[in-house]
């Protein structure tokens, strides 16, 4: 179309969108909000009783606007407003039941035409008594339900009432049921008004999605196809028609019976009648795509306008004996398939086709019945298994079949005279729903029977992909409590009840666990959104857990989600909270922007295939399992939509939407269901090659079902004689067709894998480190790159410093002044928890405001002892009327406005083959410095090489004090158990410990260039006032001056140096 845009009229910027789902939600939504939210209260209270909703619309009606040459019956309805009618009604029959309720029960009861056994005298009571109720439990009018199944009143109405007259006699006479009678014609009124509303919303579609195109270029898949077909049927196509002639010579079409007629309408006018060579390959008999909008109609409008028709007459796929089965079941009937024009023709088999079920007596017929018997099954009201029994007995009645042909002498014949046992590859289970392929793994999965389900669909609908939501909310707030238990009970992780219960009875479990996810955090902060992954799916906690529930398919979707998360983190470079926000906007079907999306299929070499069977069309089996072949259609009709070809317009494709035909609708409908079942079924039973077992009993809908009407034409669905009709069948190929009965064996007897037992294999260990010359690293990232070189050391924020060798610790009992932090939980959890409040707090707070908030954060970050809440809040308290000393001006925190406070600056800059030594140097040559000085000699500990790229990182809090702005880091960590062991020497060495002095000093280096950036006139000596860290386990108004305080300011010459060093 692109090659021939002039003939085929399409936009040069044509963008193809391969989802209309999120067009079409929105169409609807916006038809609700401009058309039908304003209606009357009483009419939308009857929408919402019918489901009419949005979601209907999206749901339902997909189908009906894009399919635009399709007739909608019936003719347009105009919407009538019939709330006032309805609500006058209502009074006066509210007034009636009050006022004459029983005057009406003598009349219906006393009237001698009215039929006595439907209008006895306890029900009429009852119906009255109900309607009248009805109007005293409601505020506002009730709504009513004018139907057989519906209100009482109904039963009152004229309509329903002559129904029940004996012979042509006279009807009861009063005001009370002619009201009935209006109320009943108000509610038709609102059933047309639907249909109106129904109408008025394709044309509302339709208008938007024309307006779209025209407006941005916007096409989807449909278009480009109708488009086409409309192009090329113009008087004036033949100029396109001749352009696609001229490239294409020839045409073949495989798999054409799920073609539609758009679709045959394009390729009958470029190539039937022509010279050139025009094949359409198919088999109507496995036409099982309507859903897809595939239309059997189309494919047998082709063979009407075909020259000629051929047929393979030979199956090269399945045992000779199992195709002489499927031709008897096939030809029990004069027409199997409903149409006419699609006949059933038995086929035969090559010479070379083989029978290759065996065991060690000889050939077995491949073709078996396991027939359920109903004596001990939970049977319906109706005398069929229902389908909740059938459920649960089924999955493990197939489960213990597998594993019986598994462990028993069962064997294929290969063809050239040897026989092999049976393997899980060998072995498909088809089911017709996805929904029921988790129940047939969990029952094999019980007999550690190894299998796969292969299915179609978004890897954003698993639950994998509904835990990864949970488990990244949880990393991206390790500090959120209720996130973290969320993602503790996840498929990951598994976490019970009882074992939340014993976390929160376990304070250090718990902290061990926020610690867990405050790590991953950090990595995906500091390294990326893969690395994140890479740890947290490499963790014992994890899928290393030698007690892990992960299998195979819960494994291939967490790789898949991540390798898509992190395409998505790389291409949109999108921060960790903005990715979440990505991810679970995929989850919602309507949202979704990808196409990778498309579940991965599980290696199925050596497990049992569990497939849908639409999806194992054009695949083989050795050994197919059926346990769902029983099912049929509900009879119960519904408010959607029903597409049926009309024999009375020469089988056009049409849709009702209510007219006075929809029961003849729904019954062509019906009838074009079935015949599409039993081509289904058709296909589940031509999968196999080697054996096929079908699962059969009286379960609910069996009567309904495809296979039923084929197997019992008589109509008879009790077990004698279901099975009269089995043995019948049997009598007609006694050597292919087989009658099973439910095997009892043991649930618990295991699979037995006769496969070759896999040698252990392991890998050589890679011990070389690996450092990138150019990477992205901050702070944090240098430090941990460094941690090899020395021994592990304990001083981490949050835990026990080891103190300088001249420092000699006061024992507690010799001073009274105990730091009112100092049994506070010491860990990377309370540095979280710290960072949180004090980033959240005003710090012109009251004590209640402080109080309030601590209580709040101590929950979150998991702190749940209510101890701490006082101790905490007048910690904060101090803190924050602490004078910070050093600067030249003294002020504390409390003096700060939430107008002069930057929390957590982001930061990057580049950096250019910065190498430790160099930086170690300068830091030797700052006399006056001692600090820096001693500091140099630490940075040994750092990599030796060079690095390239960027460094980044979030400076705790910036602010302004008296126009000069500070840089000011919280600090956790627990240095001792009184104010001495937050002053001095053991502050420094704290500082260099830890490496904060290189932390500050790349914070003022951003900060300084930043400032330069965003400030005119900025000069370093007058705007930039120094650093602290504040140490706040040591501060307090009542310790010594600078206790807990550690301030610096470097010199503009040394801030210039280290950039020179930094390579910028």
């Amino acid at each position: 179309m692109k090659e021939n845009a002039f003939e085929s009229r399409i936009p040069f910027e044509l963008e193809l969108v391969p989802n209309p789902n999120p067009f079409f939600r929105q169409v609807s939504l916006d038809f609700f909000s401009l058309r039908v939210n304003n209606l009357e209260p009483v009419f939308l209270k009857f929408l919402g009783h019918r489901g009419f909703t949005p979601e209907y619309l999206r749901d339902s009606f997909s189908r009906v606007v894009s399919a635009r040459d399709i007739p909608v019956i019936p003719e347009p309805i105009a919407f009538t407003d019939l709330s006032g009618d309805y609500l006058e009604v209502c009074r006066q029959i509210k007034t009636l039941l009050l006022n004459e309720q029983d005057e009406i029960y003598d009349l219906v009861i006393s009237h001698p035409d009215l039929d006595k056994r439907s209008y006895k005298k306890n029900s009429v009571r009852k119906w009255l008594d109900q309607a009248k109720q009805a109007f005293q439990e409601s505020d506002t009018l009730p709504l009513f339900h004018m139907t057989e199944k519906g209100s009482s009143l109904y039963r009152f109405t004229r309509t329903h009432m002559q129904t029940r007259l004996k012979n042509d006699m006279t009807l009861p006479v009063h005001t009370f049921f002619d009201l009935c009678e209006q109320l009943l014609d108000v509610y038709l009124g609102f059933e047309r008004n639907i249909i109106a509303l129904k109408q008025a919303f394709i044309r509302f579609y339709r208008d938007a999605h024309t307006a779209q195109k025209s407006r941005t270029g916007v096409f989807y898949f449909d278009d480009l196809i109708h488009e086409l077909s409309q192009s090329l049927g113009d008087p004036s196509g033949s100029t396109l028609i001749s352009q696609i002639q001229k490239k294409y010579q020839a045409c073949l079409i495989d798999e054409f019976q799920d073609t539609d007629l758009d679709q045959y309408r394009i390729f009958s006018r470029l190539f039937l009648g022509t010279a050139r060579p025009f094949f359409m390959i198919g088999d109507p008999k496995q036409a099982i795509y309507a859903f897809r909008g595939g239309d059997i109609f189309a494919y047998l409008a082709a063979v009407k306008d075909s020259q000629a028709s051929y047929t393979l007459a030979l199956n090269y796929r399945s045992a000779p004996l199992l195709v002489e089965g499927v031709n008897q079941i096939f030809s029990q009937i004069a027409n199997p398939f409903a149409f006419d024009d699609i006949p059933f023709y038995p086929v035969s088999v090559p010479d070379t086709s083989v029978n290759r079920l065996v065991d060690s007596q000889g050939l077995l017929p491949p073709f078996q019945f396991s027939f359920i018997p109903r004596a001990d099954e939970h049977l319906d009201r109706n005398g069929y298994i229902s389908k909740g029994a059938a459920r649960i007995m089924i999955p493990q009645m197939v489960a213990r079949d597998i594993a019986s042909c598994l462990n028993s002498d069962l064997g294929l014949d290969t063809g050239n005279g040897d026989t092999r046992p049976i393997q899980c590859g060998d072995i498909a289970v088809l089911v017709r729903k996805n929904t029921q392929a988790p129940d047939i793994q969990d029952a094999l999965s019980e007999l550690g029977i190894p299998s796969v389900i292969s299915k179609t669909g978004s890897v954003f609908d698993t639950e994998q992909a509904r835990d990864m939501a949970d488990i990244l909310a949880a990393v991206l707030e390790p500090g959120n409590r209720g996130l973290v238990r969320t993602a503790l009970c996840s498929s990951l992780f598994g976490f019970t009840g009882e074992a939340l219960i014993q976390m929160d009875q376990d304070d250090s479990d718990g902290s061990r666990w926020h610690l867990f996810f405050h790590t991953l955090n950090t990595t995906w902060k500091e390294q990326g959104f893969i690395r994140m992954m890479h740890g947290l799916l490499n963790d014992p906690k994890t899928l290393l857990n030698p007690g892990s529930n992960v299998n195979l398919r819960a494994l291939t979707n967490f790789f898949h989600l991540t390798e898509l998360l992190h395409s998505q983190s790389v291409t949109s470079n999108l921060t960790p909270a903005l990715l979440v926000k990505w991810f679970q906007d995929q989850i919602m079907e309507a949202d979704k922007e990808i196409l990778a999306d498309e579940l991965r299929l599980e290696s199925d070499s050596s497990a049992v295939a569990i497939v849908t069977v639409h999806k194992s069309k054009g695949l083989e089996y050795p050994l197919v399992f059926l346990p769902y072949l029983w099912e049929g259609e509900s009879q119960r009709a519904d408010h959607r939509p029903v597409f049926f070809h009309d024999p009375r317009h020469s089988d056009r494709l049409t849709v009702d939407i209510g007219s006075s035909t929809l029961e003849l609708s729904r019954e062509q409908a019906r009838i074009e269901a079935l015949a599409e079942d039993t081509r289904l079924l058709y296909v589940a039973l031509t999968r196999a090659s080697a054996m096929c077992r079908v699962y059969w009993g009286g379960m609910n809908t069996v009567d309904t079902s495809a296979l039923g009407r084929l197997l019992h034409p008589r109509g008879g669905f009790g077990d004698d004689l279901m099975r009269r009709d089995l043995e019948t069948l049997v009598q007609h190929a006694p050597q292919a067709i087989q009658i099973l009965g439910p095997d009892p064996g043991d649930m618990t007897v295991p699979f037995t894998d006769r496969r070759d037992e896999v040698k252990s294999i392991t890998f050589k260990p890679f011990d070389r480190v690996v450092v990138p010359l150019w990477r992205i690293s901050s702070f944090s990232g240098l430090i941990k790159e460094g941690a090899g070189t020395e021994p592990p050391s304990s001083g981490g924020e949050g835990a026990v410093l080891a103190q300088p060798p001249e420092y000699e610790p006061v024992a507690p009992h010799d001073r009274t002044d105990i730091i009112r932090l100092n049994e506070f939980p010491k860990g990377a959890g309370a540095g979280d928890f710290f960072h949180a409040l004090f980033e959240n707090l005003a710090f012109n707070a009251s004590l209640e405001e402080i109080r309030e908030l601590t209580a709040e954060q101590l929950v979150a970050h998991g702190f749940l002892s209510t101890h701490w809440l006082d101790a905490v809040s007048l910690s904060v308290q101090d803190i924050l009327q602490t004078a910070l000393t050093g600067a030249g001006n003294s002020f504390c925190l409390g003096d700060v406005d939430n107008r002069d406070r930057l929390n957590e600056l982001e930061f990057h800059f580049t950096v250019t083959d910065f190498a430790s030594a160099e930086l170690a140097a300068t830091l030797k040559r700052q006399a006056g410095q001692p600090v820096l000085q001693s500091y140099a000699d630490r940075l040994s500990t750092l990599p030796p090489g060079q690095m390239s790229g960027f460094i980044k990182g979030f400076i705790d809090l910036v602010i302004r004090h008296e126009d000069r702005w500070y840089i000011l880091d919280y600090k956790s960590n627990f240095l001792g158990d009184t104010p001495d062991h937050y002053s001095g020497d053991i502050l420094d060495h704290a500082m260099a410990s830890h490496h904060y002095s290189l932390q500050y000093l790349i914070y003022t280096i951003a900060l300084h260039r930043y400032l330069a950036w965003k400030m005119p006139g900025y000069d370093y000596d007058t705007h930039f006032g120094g650093v602290f860290y504040l140490f706040i386990r040591g501060m307090s108004p009542e310790y010594p001056e600078g206790c807990g305080i550690f301030f610096d300011r470097p010199s503009i010459g040394l801030i210039k140096e280290l950039s020179g060093v930094l390579g910028s």
